[in-house]
């Protein structure tokens, strides 16, 4: 069994918010302004990951990837309904950031063009399209934890 199916099986809530908060940390990297590469003081970011951005930006990758773990091991350990609370929160959380800046890195790559309806209709699929691998991955996920841990 390789180590991901590993961690699935133990903890198959984890992966229910999973997606969105890797593509959070992704999108927010790739969402900033050139100007960002040169001077972290300029950085783009409405949450505490701001004070960890201005100063650099493999600090806010290491603090991802800690993000991650401890996230991984506080649902483990939490009790249900708290666990379950906590997973929707973050998948909340973590999908309105990252599809946020989805729209604003299309609109940097000059796909999405407000006066045009193709544009502003392909954006609007690409992110229902997020939503829906999210929705899957997520109740998947959640599914599997009830069957596992409260099947009859």
């Amino acid at each position: 069994m390789s180590i991901i199916s590993q961690l699935f099986v133990n903890n198959p809530l984890y992966f229910s918010f999973f997606i969105p908060m890797v593509m959070d940390g992704i999108t927010t990297l790739l969402g900033q302004e050139k100007s960002y590469w040169k001077d972290y003081k300029t950085v783009n970011e409405a949450s505490p990951a701001y004070f960890v951005l201005i100063i650099h930006p493999f600090l806010f990758l290491a603090g991802g990837i800690l993000w991650a773990i401890i996230m991984y091991l506080l649902i483990k350990s939490l009790n249900y309904p708290i666990n379950i609370i906590l997973g929707c929160l973050l998948i909340s959380g973590h999908s309105w950031g990252s599809s946020s800046w989805i729209t604003k890195i299309l609109k940097k790559l000059n796909f999405l063009n407000p006066e045009s309806r193709v544009s502003i209709l392909l954006t609007w699929s690409i992110l229902i399209l997020y939503f829906l691998l999210i929705g899957i991955t997520a109740g998947l996920s959640i599914s599997y934890y009830f069957s596992k841990f409260y099947a009859n």
